[in-house]
């Protein structure tokens, strides 16, 4: 079983890697190979960048089935995502890379640069609404900036006139608001949608009131069918779409 593995970069030299870059690409190695408390950071030899580590003996066979688990399609989701974020450190710093192991041969390859680029349809530009905590506002041009906060959800590129922002400004760090307006839609490759600008006209003050409250009010609405709902939440994510 190999005992030292080796991450070669085409686009770095010893004396070109930031620090900072270097400990990422440390990480997601160790990431990708497991056995933390026997895999241990050799040295940076020159050349191409050349991250090298070495495996302890009770480990090695275990780091190279975790490996070849990978190379198969087979990985664990931990070894999967850091070989994934491996591959977009490397497009984002324009590189590609290999893994070596100690007899020389190629185990696994990066695309990095290389790899196919997403397909990215639009822009679409359509009537939409953003809703959250407003955490910051204002700017010095014609046009004024917000920040919306929902939970781990953070709408940013929001533009909006100064009168608008004047009377938005007393909601700052307040309760939750939904702007109306016009948002700047991508559709990605995989069928997800990225919002990446949107311009507000209006804005409305939301209810906080409890899901549990919500529903109960409908439940006593005469008629509505709600009181008969066996999973209201089914329901309304149905209503969504």
């Amino acid at each position: 079983m190999d005992r030292e593995y080796t991450l070669r970069i085409d686009a770095f030299t010893l004396g070109s890697m930031p620090a900072g870059r270097f400990s990422e690409y440390v990480k997601q190695l160790a990431q990708l190979l497991g056995e933390a408390e026997n895999v241990h950071f050799k040295d940076l030899t020159e050349g191409s960048a050349k991250l090298a580590v070495c495996v302890d003996e009770p480990a090695r066979y275990r780091v190279r089935e975790r490996v070849n688990a990978v190379l198969i399609g087979e990985g664990t989701p931990e070894a999967v995502t850091a070989q994934s974020e491996l591959d977009k450190m490397l497009a984002n710093d324009n590189a590609v890379a290999e893994l070596i192991g100690e007899s020389g041969a190629v185990i696994l390859q990066f695309q990095g640069r290389t790899r196919p680029k997403p397909i990215i349809h639009g822009p679409f530009v359509q009537e939409a609404s953003v809703q959250g905590q407003l955490v910051r506002i204002g700017g010095q041009d014609r046009t004024a900036h917000a920040i919306l906060q929902d939970g781990d959800v953070t709408v940013r590129n929001i533009t909006l006139k100064r009168e608008l922002a004047a009377d938005l400004a007393k909601f700052l760090y307040g309760p939750i608001i939904c702007l109306l307006g016009k948002g700047k839609y991508y559709r990605l490759e995989n069928g997800d949608w990225v919002l990446d600008g949107f311009t507000a006209t209006s804005f409305e003050q939301l209810n906080d009131t409890a899901l549990s409250g919500v529903i109960d009010s409908l439940r006593a609405v005469g008629g509505s069918g709600w009181s008969k709902a066996a999973d209201p939440l089914k329901e309304l994510r149905a209503l969504r779409g």
